[in-house]
């Protein structure tokens, strides 16, 4: 569910947190929610510490067996952050459908 991804209009904070919440609803890496969400990685770095703050998102390091010391970090929405998404989206589309 992409929900302020519209390129021709600038997001405000709130959408591009929801935005990047919504990219983390399957278990996915850091570029796959850049892409999703379409935003740069300076925006990551500054707004990924928010979600994970307030636990909208957690981190999953997966171990590969096949190679030593190899570590892989993805992303995944938490139940909290998925719920204050959609309260975020009722929001704004009670707002744009006066």
């Amino acid at each position: 569910m992409k929900l302020f991804t519209d390129k021709t209009v600038k997001r405000d904070r709130i959408q591009i947190l929801a935005d990047m919440i919504s990219a983390s609803t399957n278990t996915s890496n850091m570029s796959k929610i850049m892409r999703y969400a379409n935003i740069q990685y300076y925006t990551w770095g500054n707004f990924f510490e928010i979600l994970f703050e307030k636990e909208f998102i957690e981190k999953i390091i997966v171990q590969n067996d096949k190679v030593e010391d190899n570590e892989k970090t993805l992303y995944r929405a938490t139940k909290k952050g998925l719920d204050w998404t959609k309260k975020v989206e009722t929001i704004y589309n009670d707002i744009d459908h006066r």
